[in-house]
């Protein structure tokens, strides 16, 4: 089974339609389909996007909190996961050169003590280095190598290799199209899926719960805006 981490571009295209991005976080909540993964880092970017501004329209903290319970208890606070770095990570510009797989190799050692050597030999043939990465996205990269998935999915695949160790960078939309097929060929119809999501939503729905988790992550988003400025994301 796949283990999929999400990055921000999801979260707030839920947000801004009921499109693709929406339908993954319902198939989310089905844990017969894939595991899915959403860090700390990645739902307080989702939360100070919502505050500046998407698309013309800054969210209130009432919209905000609509939206988690909408998704509850996929973004309930003990699902979510924390990683070892943030988008303040400091980037050695000397190292601009360097392979993004290397770089990926001995920040995951330092950070973790572990080796995943599949990032030495995966990127060598893209060319992709550390200088062609924004330096506020690492965390991202990072997150799905900690938390062991084998597949990120963004809006952004650009601004990322295509693989890096045994991680696929996919979009949004092209992971779905592969679950519509698997559905397909399994004779299940998104009605009845949508039907179990339903489901399992009033079990668990809990609006109060909701909020008070979200004030541990609004917290945190305060933080994050204050060391976001330190983020080095200046490239050679």
């Amino acid at each position: 089974m796949d283990r999929v981490l999400f990055d921000t571009t999801v979260l707030c295209g839920a947000l801004l339609t009921r499109g693709v991005n929406y339908k993954l976080l319902e198939l989310a909540q089905i844990p017969t389909l894939f595991e899915p993964v959403i860090s700390e880092v990645v739902v307080c970017e989702f939360i100070a996007n919502c505050r500046r501004g998407m698309r013309g329209t800054i969210y209130t903290e009432e919209e905000i909190d609509l939206f988690f319970e909408g998704f509850a208890p996929l973004l309930n606070f003990e699902n979510i996961e924390r990683i070892q770095i943030g988008r303040q990570l400091w980037v050695d510009v000397t190292k601009s050169k360097q392979p993004i797989g290397h770089f990926l190799y001995h920040l995951f050692q330092l950070r973790t003590g572990q080796r995943k050597e599949e990032l030495l030999i995966a990127l060598d043939h893209e060319g992709k280095k550390l200088k062609d990465i924004d330096p506020c996205d690492i965390h991202v990269m990072f997150g799905a190598l900690e938390h062991d998935c084998n597949i990120l999915l963004t809006a952004n695949v650009d601004d990322f290799p295509k693989t890096f160790g045994k991680v696929e960078v996919v979009r949004p939309g092209a992971y779905y199209e592969y679950f519509d097929g698997t559905i397909r060929s399994r004779s299940l119809k998104l009605g009845k899926i949508e039907s179990e999501v339903n489901e399992i939503n009033q079990l668990v729905y809990n609006p109060s719960y909701s909020k008070i988790n979200n004030e541990y992550f609004r917290r945190c988003v305060e933080s994050n805006e204050r060391s976001r400025k330190a983020c080095k994301c200046g490239r050679n």
